[in-house]
C-alpha cells in the first residue's frame, strides 16, 4: 500500500491490484494515528476534539471506513 497525500487528502494505492482509493482529510488522519500505534477508540476521541463532532458518530464512520479497507485486503498494512 503507498499513500500520496493530495490537498484534499490522500490517494491510497493498493500496489498488488492497482486499486486507488480516494481519502479524505479525516481517512488520512485515520490511517496516520492507526499507523503511530492509537486504537479506534483514541483516534475518534482525538477527532471529536478537532472537529467537535460525536464521538460515538466519528468512531462508527471510523470503523466503517476500516470494513471497506479490510474487504480490499487492506488493513494488514496498517
Amino acid at each position: 500500500m503507498s499513500i500520496a497525500p493530495t490537498e484534499y487528502g490522500a490517494i491510497l494505492l493498493d500496489k498488488k491490484t492497482g486499486t486507488y482509493w480516494n481519502l479524505t482529510e479525516t481517512g488520512l488522519q485515520l490511517i496516520t494515528m492507526l499507523r503511530q500505534g492509537m486504537s479506534v477508540s483514541e483516534v475518534a476521541i482525538a477527532l471529536g476534539q478537532e472537529y467537535e463532532a460525536p464521538v460515538e458518530l466519528i468512531e462508527q464512520d471510523l470503523l466503517a471506513l476500516l470494513k471497506e479497507l479490510e474487504k480490499a485486503g487492506l488493513t494488514h498494512e496498517l
